[in-house]
Order: structure tokens, then sequence, then C-alpha cells
């Protein structure tokens, strides 16, 4: 009965090893390997002629040897990618080796240059890096397609043919403010409605007049504001006497606009923050289980001796 008691302890504890030293092995495996990757240019912006150096980390986190592949791979519109030779990396246990790439600025434009690590078995981890240089330097190449000047005179006589269907819609002067407010509606192309403000100030005209066009996925309000947005276009007609007040409102907007753009970034930014925290949480959560599987292994080597040495021997 002792002798099959004591079996049955020295199997338990050789499971119980067995369960820790997996677990351990599977935690090291998690962490392995660990790549930072950075560039000499400031901010990520370079002179023209400047040498970005692209410095990449690599850290063999776990207790075994690490063997694989670096590769730098190139993504860029401004030249011709330049084609680099992977190199084959190995890395002892808690071993780090940096890997240094140099890349000569001649063309304005941008870079993204992407480190891969490949270990043997096909885990891969891998880390980007975006550099520009002068971008307002930067030239597209013209896209104008052989047949543009027929395209839009096509586009302009089918465009006449058009009945626009003009409408002008007072809006109520509790809304309007000092000047007189039109909602323009009118028809275009393919049955679509555009739609437009006309102000026009109070008195006997003519006015001079001024037009205002939204950039690319902007909206716009009459001056001076009606919490009212989503239209394609406005047309105001002023009098001299309000030309100094729309400059300033005008150059009010582009403040507002540019500071919206800041806050835009910043959030980004933010988000990228929140992102590369929540990156390292999980990394350092892994290290951690690691070392409690260590631990925990530890415990059971001792466990199953000091069991060895107390279990009741046969007589």
């Amino acid at each position: 009965m002792k002798v099959t008691t004591r079996r049955s302890l020295l199997g338990l504890m050789i499971l119980a090893l067995a369960v820790f030293a997996q677990a351990s092995n599977e935690s090291e495996r998690s962490l392995r390997p660990r790549l930072k990757l950075s560039t000499s240019a400031v901010e990520g912006m370079c002179a023209l002629g400047e040498t970005v150096l692209f410095t990449a980390e690599l850290r063999n986190s776990s207790r075994e040897q690490l063997r694989g592949e670096l590769r730098w791979v190139m993504e860029t519109v401004a030249f011709e990618p330049i084609v680099i030779d992977p190199v084959e990396v190995e890395l002892g246990p808690r071993e780090t080796k940096v890997f240094e790439y140099e890349l000569a600025m001649k063309t304005p434009g941008f870079v993204l240059m992407r480190c891969e690590v490949i270990e043997e078995g096909g885990r891969e981890v891998a880390k980007e890096k975006r550099v520009g240089c002068e971008p307002t330097e930067v030239l597209s190449e013209l896209t104008r397609e052989k047949d543009f000047d027929e395209f839009w005179a096509a586009s302009l006589e089918e465009l006449a043919a058009v009945s626009p269907e003009f409408e002008l819609i007072e809006v109520s002067a509790d809304r309007a403010g000092s000047v007189k407010l039109y909602e323009v509606v009118m028809r275009s192309l393919g049955g679509v409605r555009v739609r437009g403000w006309l102000q026009v100030p109070e008195g006997e005209g003519p006015f001079p007049a001024l037009l205002r066009v939204p950039g690319y996925t902007m909206n716009m309000q009459p001056v001076g504001g009606m919490g009212v947005v989503g239209f394609a276009g406005e047309i105001y007609v002023v009098d001299e006497k309000q030309n100094e007040k729309l400059q300033l409102e005008l150059e009010r907007d582009i403040e507002e606009e540019r500071k919206e753009q800041m806050v835009a970034q910043e959030q980004e930014r933010e988000r990228a923050r929140e992102r590369e925290k929540a990156k390292l949480e999980r990394e350092m959560s892994a290290m951690q289980n690691g070392m409690a599987a260590s631990a925990n292994f530890s415990f059971a080597k001792f466990m199953a001796s000091h069991l060895l040495a107390t279990a009741p021997r046969p007589v």
C-alpha cells in the first residue's frame, strides 16, 4: 500500500512538473523576439541629401537560441524602391543585437521602412517607420488623359442640356440676422441637387459680390454663422462696408480650421500612445506570466524533492 501511495505521488509530481515546464516554455515563446525600430530623422523629417539611419534593436527574451532572418522592406513612390538583401540573425539566450541601414534621401518625398524578423519555424515580428524629405518640393507627375479636352467639352455640353430648376428659399429673419438670407438649390448632372447660401445686404443695389467655394470634404456656413452645415457652396452679395468684416471672418474660419486640424492630429497621436501603452502592458503581462510559471516550476521541484525525502519507504 505504501509503495502504491509513493508511486502515485511521484506520478502527480512528474505531471505537475511537465505542465509547469510547458507553461514556462509557452510564455517564453510568446515574448521572443522583441524588436525596436528608430530613425535618426528628427520627428520623421530630414533635409534633401541627408542620410537617414534606421536602427533595429533585436532582443531574444527567451532562454533558447534564436535563429532567423532580418529583412528591410522599403515602400516609396519618390524613387524606385531599393531591394535590400536579408540578413541572417542568430542570438543566444537573453542576447540583444543591433542592425542598421543607411538611406540617403536624394529626392523629395516619403519613405516607409519596414523591418521584419522571421524566426525559423515561421514566427514573425515587424515594425515600421516613415520618413519625409522636403514635402513642399514634391512634384506629382501629370496624369492628364489624352481625351481631357474632349471629355470636359462633352460634359459642359451635357450640363447645358440640364434644366437647373433654380429654387430661392428665403430663411426667416430671426435666423438670418442683419442680412437677407436665402437657400439656393439647383439641379446638376445625374439629377444631383447642388445647394448653397445667398446673403444680400439691406438697401438698394447693385452690390459687389464674393463667391466662396468649399474645399474637399468641407462644410460651410453663412458669414456670421447660423448653425446650418452640409451645403456644397456659398454665394454672398455684400456692400463695400461689409468687406472688412467678411475678410476678418474668413481669416477666423481659416484659423479655426487650422486649430481643428491640430486637435485632430493630437488626438491621433494620443490614440497611437494608447495603442503602444496597451501593447507594452500585454508584453509585461506575458513576461509576468513567464516569471510566474518559472516560480511555479521551482516550487514544484521543491515539493517533489520534499515529498520524495519524507515519503514512507517500503518495508
